[in-house]
Formats: structure tokens, sequence, C-alpha cells
């Protein structure tokens, strides 16, 4: 006797329905975290404009709960991918961690690399 088991040929995110295989060629965002003293930073590296724009609505909804003054700048990694920094200075009270912790949260990132 077999068993076959049928699988779903889509992908329903964010409302959006799409082929799985067009999701799973799709690259994550990559983010990598430093820190030190009253300095920390988190560099988010993305390949589409759609994760730029998840990545800039992530950020904009957690500026309006932390008013942490912070720095954000566009570069560009050695493998072509484009990055987003965001970098906080004197963070007495370590602030940054929470957001960051949300903003991962949001971006469904599950680890950072440090």
């Amino acid at each position: 006797m077999q068993h076959v088991v049928a699988a779903s040929t889509e992908i329903k995110y964010n409302g959006e329905k799409k082929k799985k295989a067009e999701w799973m060629a799709a690259p994550c965002i990559d983010a990598d975290y430093k820190g030190e003293e009253r300095y920390t930073k988190i560099s988010l590296a993305y390949d589409t404009d759609e994760q730029y724009k998840e990545i800039n609505r992530a950020l904009a909804a957690i500026h309006e709960e932390h008013k942490l003054d912070r720095s954000v700048y566009l570069t560009e990694s050695s493998s072509g991918r484009k990055v987003i920094v965001i970098e906080y200075h004197d963070d007495y009270d370590r602030e940054a961690g929470e957001i960051f912790e949300k903003l991962m949260k949001m971006l469904d990132i599950g680890r950072c690399k440090v």
C-alpha cells in the first residue's frame, strides 16, 4: 500500500498568494548586530524592492512607539546586496535592544549574526 501526501502549490503571505517556488526562490532578509557601551547597530541586508518597503514599514511603526534618536543609512555589501543600517548612539537605557527585537520579529528574522 502506498501513501501519497499532497502539498499545496500556493502559499499565502501578507494576504498575497504566490506559487511555493516563487517564495522559496526569494532570498531572506539577513541581520547583523554590533554593539558596545552605549552604541548599537543592526545591518539588514535585502535583495528586493518589496523587502526594502517591508523594512521601512517596520521601522516607521517601531519609531512611533520608541522616540530614541537613530541614524539610518543605505550601503551595499561586498556581495552586492543592499543594506539598511540603523545605529543608536548614547543609548544609556539600552532601549535599542528592545527595538531590534521588535524589528526582527516584525520582519520574521529568527537570528542575528553577531
